[in-house]
């Protein structure tokens, strides 16, 4: 328990230290930057570690120190890990602080997070209607993304621009993410079965 409240210590330090560092060298009003499913991801990993942290039981701690939580985050950060690095990251050129925030909340985050995640996570705590249910937030973000995009012209991720790209090409681009939602999420289920 001590390593695991060390663990999980670092992971919101940095997941904290991040999001806020990240702001202050973006240079972008604060209603733009917490649209960024990263900024959301890494906040939401924040506050789920400093709640694990929180020897008060209530019931957010509760819902947010879940497994079934957890869990959902973990196929999350992967998410944004995996977009980042194999798609954004090079049309997105960072330098001095920028690049340190970027490679926190994008790497070392999920790194550390998905190491968590394996380590505390008791086998067999995935089951496949989870999968489907964890959906619900990136489906929700969605939404809230394309709402705010027609209401103010501004997309914070280019493969969900309408003003570049057409509607059928956005929710093309929207169902391969949600495979990939779906994909991430089986095989966390997969591994989360075979730990020993």
């Amino acid at each position: 328990m001590k390593n695991q409240n060390l663990f999980a210590l670092i992971i919101a330090f940095l997941a904290w230290f991040g999001v806020i560092l990240q702001f202050m060298v973006f240079e972008i009003p604060i209603s733009n930057y917490l649209s960024y499913f990263t900024v959301q991801t890494n906040t939401l990993i924040a506050i789920s570690m400093s709640l694990f942290l929180w020897k008060n039981e209530n019931p957010v701690k509760k819902a947010l120190t879940s497994h079934f939580w957890l869990s959902a985050l973990a196929e999350y950060i992967v998410i944004v890990a995996l977009i980042y690095n194999v798609y954004l990251r090079w049309g997105w050129p960072t330098v001095g602080l920028q690049t340190l925030a970027d490679n926190i909340v994008h790497i070392l985050v999920p790194v550390l997070y998905i190491i968590f995640w394996y380590k505390y996570i008791p086998k067999g705590s995935i089951y496949i209607g989870q999968v489907f249910k964890w959906l619900a937030f990136p489906l929700v973000y969605l939404i809230y993304t394309l709402v705010l995009g027609y209401s103010t012209q501004w997309y914070p991720y280019p493969f969900m621009d309408i003003n570049k790209l057409s509607y059928g090409m956005v929710i093309l681009n929207s169902l391969v993410i949600s495979g990939f939602y779906l994909g991430i999420g089986f095989l966390l289920k997969w591994v989360n079965g075979r730990k020993k």
